[in-house]
């Protein structure tokens, strides 16, 4: 539900989800997860928009680690990828704008409320 509102917003450059059947490992997915998992990638395009989403969110939790029951937020070139140069990570297919989203047991429609808020 979640990756498909986030991909309709202008706001949004791309979203990594197997679970879109617009991933090119869908249907690859689809035989073997037992459903797609809590697990997404979010591309704001720049560190700046990266920085002030996860600064923005509130009921979503910038976190360092992604394993907990919680919904969870991490830009991904300033934390787990932030030793590699620019060009590693562009090779890698990581650019600045990449998060890492995590979607917790919270009721969609507030972690949607959150996200859209943080997005406006």
């Amino acid at each position: 539900a979640l990756a498909g509102r986030l991909m309709s917003n202008p706001k949004v450059a791309a979203v990594h989800y197997p679970g879109l059947s617009s991933h090119p490992s869908h249907e690859i997915a689809k035989t073997k997860m037992a459903g797609f998992g809590g697990m997404m990638g979010v591309d704001l395009s720049t560190a700046s928009a990266a920085k002030d989403f996860v600064n923005k969110v509130k009921l979503c939790t910038f976190a360092t680690s992604l394993g907990g029951v919680e919904t969870l937020v991490q830009p991904v070139a300033l934390m787990t990828h932030a030793t590699l140069s620019t060009a590693e990570r562009e090779k890698a297919g990581i650019s600045e704008g990449l998060l890492r989203l995590s979607v917790g047991i919270e009721g969609v429609e507030d972690i949607w409320q959150d996200i859209y808020e943080a997005l406006a």
